[in-house]
């Protein structure tokens, strides 16, 4: 059993990066806690300060680190709801998403290749970003209506029922449950197939 001591304050979320030789423990003093698993003992090898904002346990809004699929940088909302991608190796803001939310973001992920980032929040939106450019390139408003902000393969079809929406296209499908607030985004294997955020593998999964 390893014991992360840094931190003053309650944690909130903790999330592993893939390799498991990383964590990062958000905290309710909107500091992000990263430690090395590489020793006998967690070693605290940075303390991020200014990404997420302070933070109740069970506030609804997410102050998740949610690790890209290559382990270098992780993903985090701001309290301003845009959504920063952090250097695993110097704490340093690569990248910005911005303007995608009117409401506190409480879920994210990432695809399985990192090459887009989902997002939902309070405003009823789940928005999806190409991580390249960091442009929504699809918005989902109110979990009702589809707008699409650039051309895509595919048409990005949306259907809801009491307990989880479904949007895709040809590449991604998007799968959010509402009462566990919790976000997938998954990639087609093969043209025509339709997985589910149950049966598809590489869906990453975010909980807030």
């Amino acid at each position: 059993m390893m014991h992360l001591r840094e931190q003053p304050k309650p944690a909130k979320h903790v999330t592993f990066d893939p390799t498991g030789s990383f964590v990062t423990v958000s905290c309710s003093d909107g500091i992000v806690y990263l430690y090395s698993l590489s020793t006998e003992e967690p070693e605290l090898i940075r303390k991020i300060d200014g990404v997420i904002r302070r933070l109740e346990t069970d506030d609804e809004a997410t102050s998740r680190a949610v690790w890209h699929p290559d382990g270098r940088a992780f993903a985090a909302a701001t309290g301003t709801r845009d959504i920063v991608v952090v250097s695993k190796d110097d704490g340093e803001r690569q990248r910005s998403f911005s303007g995608g939310h009117n409401g506190d973001i409480t879920a994210l992920a990432w695809s399985p290749n990192g090459a887009m980032l989902a997002s939902a929040g309070a405003d009823g939106k789940i928005v999806l970003w190409e991580t390249k450019t960091q442009q929504a390139i699809a918005r989902l408003v109110k979990l009702v209506q589809v707008k699409l902000q650039c051309t895509h393969s595919g048409q990005i079809r949306l259907s809801k029922c009491a307990q989880s929406c479904v949007a895709s296209n040809r590449q991604y499908a998007l799968f959010y449950q509402f009462r566990r607030r919790t976000l997938y985004i998954s990639r087609f294997h093969s043209r025509g197939a339709r997985p589910s955020a149950r049966e598809d593998s590489s869906a990453s999964p975010f909980h807030p």
